[in-house]
């Protein structure tokens, strides 16, 4: 058989390949990516929402009005570019489990989203705030059954009625299959670290459920004097430390000791803060706080597995090296802030971070799936 000179070059180049294949680096694609930061509206809520003359209510064109004292809304106005199609409104986006959400998951190359719901329901009347607690919980779930793995199911509370938000919780885990709770960092006077809390915690740890805290707008006057000094520019962020510090602080973990929470955006600032806050910490004695009774730093409690983090909304490879360098890899989580922030563009970020092909897995999904979702 004679072989033609194209045929010895075809040869001799799949030669060179396969004995260079070992020193050939195919391009980082993750097996998985679990976004644990994917908002939702029920189109119902909204609807009741936009019915409401006192707050909270929601007026189109205006956005999302928490509270009286809270000039800083949150909005629906602008519009993102569907990946097949036209531009479409973050309401349109929020309001909706089918398609669109689904392509734009597509595009992004989000596998799974943990679907929650946003602010509103836990400044709600009781009758109000049980029943869209529970009609959101159930089109979540119905979600997940439906779409075969491309949801996970979290759960919304009728926060600040403790003995109804047990009852609620204990539906969403045993009957619905629903995985975390979402809540936030406020209810107005009240927030999760208060003492007529501690039996909801108790409740949340005897079920092995985490609690992702999610930014408020801070309440009161001492961050509303701007609009922008109040929101995700600066004081989303002080709310959410604040909560989680006074959580700590108050003994939370040294009560519950396998109770998980996650916080969104890096943890906000404290990775680049626990330093300082432990080393003044060090000097706090019960006679000059009584109320400073956690038996570990804070730095502990981020070990030790009490406290994780999202990357949602960071995109800056500095902030996230600090994270892993101070707090470690294994409780670091993947998050988008849909429909808030760019979707492809955090996954992107990720996958472009000069870190091992084994430790984005585990940002993407494998962290996820190890210590909140199992």
């Amino acid at each position: 058989m004679k072989l033609s000179v194209n045929s010895f070059l075809f040869l001799g180049l799949t030669c060179m390949l396969f004995s260079c294949s070992d020193d050939i680096k195919l391009p980082y694609s993750p097996t998985k990516v679990v976004d644990l930061e994917h908002h939702f509206y029920l189109s119902d809520y909204i609807d009741y929402m936009r019915t409401r003359t006192e707050y909270p209510y929601f007026r189109d064109g205006e956005g999302f009005w928490l509270r009286e004292n809270c000039s800083n809304p949150v909005d629906f106005n602008y519009y993102w570019q569907h990946p097949f199609g036209e531009k479409l409104s973050s309401l349109s986006l929020l309001t909706s489990l089918e398609s669109n959400r689904l392509q734009f998951m597509d595009y992004a190359g989000v596998t799974c989203a943990a679907v929650s719901s946003g602010s509103g329901i836990e400044e709600l009347p009781l009758e109000e705030s049980v029943k869209y607690a529970q009609k959101t919980n159930n089109a979540i779930a119905q979600a997940v059954k439906d779409n075969h793995g491309r949801y996970v199911g979290t759960i919304s509370l009728p926060i600040p009625y403790v003995e109804e938000s047990i009852r609620e919780l204990e539906r969403a885990v045993n009957e619905l299959g629903l995985k975390y709770w979402h809540t936030h960092s406020n209810y107005g006077e009240e927030a999760l670290y208060h003492e007529k809390f501690l039996p909801l915690l108790a409740k949340c740890a005897e079920l092995n459920v985490p609690i992702y805290i999610h930014p408020q707008s801070p309440y009161g006057d001492y961050l509303t004097v701007t609009n922008t000094l109040q929101g995700a520019v600066f004081g989303y962020g002080v709310d959410v430390m604040r909560t989680v510090l006074l959580l700590i602080f108050n003994g939370t973990f040294d009560k519950f000791p396998n109770l998980k929470i996650i916080v969104g955006h890096m943890a906000e600032f404290l990775p680049y803060c626990l330093g300082r806050i432990d080393n003044r910490i060090g000097t706090i004695t019960p006679e000059i706080d009584p109320t400073m009774i956690a038996k570990e730093s804070v730095a502990n409690y981020f070990k030790r597995g009490n406290i994780y983090m999202t990357t949602s909304g960071v995109y800056e490879e500095p902030v996230i090296d600090c994270a892993i360098k101070t707090v470690g890899i294994d409780k670091i989580m993947f998050g988008s802030d849909f429909p808030y922030e760019d979707f492809k563009g955090a996954v992107d970020f990720i996958k472009s971070l000069p870190i091992s092909d084994e430790d984005k897995d585990k940002i993407f999904y494998k962290n996820a799936e190890k210590y909140i979702l199992n």
